[in-house]
């Protein structure tokens, strides 16, 4: 790594313009496709998941594939980011391959840099920051910055000097990308450590030492990844379709395109308007679509009344996922309960598409029927031996809850 770096760093280029070479600069951004050392750099993320592939084919997890007349033996191809997995059209086989990306995930996902002196760590490329990339996290100005290789010892050399952060921008900056350079301040503020005598270090986070090692990583799969996977659970309910299981994941990773984040991503025009539409009176913001609109509100009041639940609903969508896993429910009654608000989320974003494209009047009872229509098509299915009605998921949800072996109500 430090042959690479120094390869990067001490060189200089020259552009031909007109057949005539003008001033020598310094490469900022890293390697290129295509550049000759960026083979060396795949191998060394690439190398882990072809030792644990070897292993798996040792240990008769996978089968080989023999091709051509020589009989070459392949497990998996490699080349920049594409990547063929090969095996035998088996089941436990194609189990096993998802198990061991899924180690291969676990790896790259628990690894976080403990800032040191600095020296190692890109300051807006890694995730040293409460495992959270700034490039990622303020995208926008990612894209004006200068120098986006810049270390994070340089950086905290300059706020040593001025006793603030500074950034070099390609161009002014407009009025609400300085909202978000004071938004990134205060981030850097809650969260900078630096710890000029100590090297910057790799840290497993699944071990309470910080070391790796294998018992650490047999109990961390025993307790199911964390509330990691226990919201994902929440959110990839097999009783529904894949597209809204998806939806779903989208929406709690907060990938929905909301006005506000195409904004943030630089899809619209910084004078485009990011309105909410039905009302025109607030920004449109992923959780105010799925959660704080009074449309929004009231749809799910009314669906909780329909299943004779009362309470306050939190204000995340991750934090409203855990809330409805506390309740105390037969098993088929839990299938449908699960289910509900995924099933809700997606029904008030069909909804929100159908404002703005077709200028629909938002229509609180409409969007409660047509939850209650989707529950009763997708499960109809699943109990296809109680034969409910459509009149009995409409008006009569106390006799399905009591055919599945419920209750007339959730209980905490």
């Amino acid at each position: 790594m430090e042959w690479i770096k120094e390869c990067i760093t001490s060189s200089r280029l020259s552009v031909l313009v007109n057949g005539a070479p003008i001033g020598e600069l310094s490469p900022q951004r890293g390697l290129r496709q295509g550049d000759s050392l960026s083979h060396f750099l795949f191998n060394i993320a690439a190398e882990g998941l072809s030792i644990l592939l070897s292993r798996a084919l040792d240990m008769d997890l996978i089968k080989w594939v023999k091709i051509g007349a020589c009989g070459v033996v392949l497990t998996h191809l490699q080349f920049a980011d594409d990547f063929i997995l090969l095996c035998e059209a088996e089941v436990l086989e194609v189990r096993n391959l998802k198990r061991i990306l899924r180690c291969f995930e676990l790896l790259s996902e628990n690894c976080q840099l403990k800032v040191g002196n600095g020296h190692r760590v890109k300051f807006l490329m890694d995730k040293w920051c409460e495992n959270i990339s700034l490039k990622d996290e303020f995208p926008l100005l990612y894209r004006l910055v200068v120098n986006k290789g810049e270390s994070f010892s340089a950086m905290m050399e300059r706020k040593v000097d001025t006793s603030e952060w500074l950034f070099q921008f390609k161009r002014e900056l407009y009025d609400w990308e300085s909202v978000e350079v004071t938004r990134l301040i205060g981030f850097l503020e809650a969260c900078s450590v630096f710890r000029s005598s100590l090297q910057d270090t790799l840290v497993w986070e699944a071990s309470k030492t910080g070391r790796f090692t294998v018992e650490s990583v047999y109990k961390f799969l025993a307790g199911g990844f964390g509330s990691y996977s226990r919201t994902s659970k929440r959110v990839w309910v097999k009783y529904i379709p894949p597209r809204v299981q998806f939806f779903g994941c989208l929406a709690w990773k907060g990938k929905i395109k909301t006005t506000d984040f195409l904004l943030w991503i630089g899809v619209l025009n910084v004078n485009a308007s990011t309105l909410y539409i039905p009302y025109k009176s607030v920004d449109e913001s992923l959780n105010h679509v799925l959660l704080s609109c009074p449309v929004t509100w009231r749809v799910w009041s009314e669906i909780l009344n329909w299943w004779g639940v009362h309470g306050v609903l939190p204000d995340t969508k991750e934090a409203i996922l855990h809330w409805w896993a506390k309740f105390r429910l037969s098993k088929k009654e839990r299938m449908m309960w699960e289910a509900l608000p995924i099933t809700v989320l997606w029904s008030v974003w069909k909804h929100r598409n159908e404002c703005l494209f077709r200028d629909v009047i938002p229509n609180v009872e409409g969007v409660c029927d047509r939850i209650k229509f989707r529950m009763d098509v997708w499960f109809k299915e699943v109990f296809k031996d109680n034969k409910f009605t459509m009149h009995d998921f409409l008006f009569n949800l106390k006799h399905i809850r009591f055919c599945l072996g419920g209750g007339a109500r959730a209980v905490l």
